[in-house]
């Protein structure tokens, strides 16, 4: 754009200030408008960018709810298992425990019967070694 300094010049020069005013007015209109469509853009960019990051923050929301439910169901499953598995050594001990008894049962009634045999077969003398072998086991 052209501005002319107002002179005496005439009236010539007055039509060609107030063009070159006008032009310049025209000018700042355009530079207004082009920075409020700068604006308008940067404003549907920013909206643009806050729906955008809505949506990462439910996605990671929807993510780590779907993970938590994965990790305690991984969790619910190894505590039964461990469950199971201590379950099933209580059971595996008891019957060890009950053939080992079984064994000491059956030594102790052959060492009573051996014991029995040798001394006389008689009732009060047997009846007497049963309950000195019986105190001993309950001692033990």
């Amino acid at each position: 754009f052209v501005v002319f300094e107002q002179g005496g010049q005439g009236q010539g020069d007055d039509i060609a200030f107030i063009y070159g005013l006008a032009g310049f007015l025209k000018f700042v209109v355009n530079i207004g408008q082009l920075f409020g469509d700068i604006h308008r853009q940067r404003e549907k960019q920013l909206l643009l960018a806050e729906d955008e990051a809505k949506k990462i923050v439910e996605q990671s929301r929807v993510y780590a709810e779907k993970l938590k439910t994965q990790l305690l169901e991984e969790s619910k499953a190894q505590s039964q298992k461990l469950i199971e598995n201590a379950s099933q050594e209580i059971d595996r001990k008891k019957l060890e425990a009950f053939a080992e008894l079984k064994n000491q049962v059956a030594d102790l009634s052959l060492s009573i019967a051996e014991k029995i045999l040798k001394q006389s077969v008689d009732k009060n003398a047997n009846a007497e070694m049963i309950k000195k072998y019986i105190d001993e086991i309950q001692k033990n």
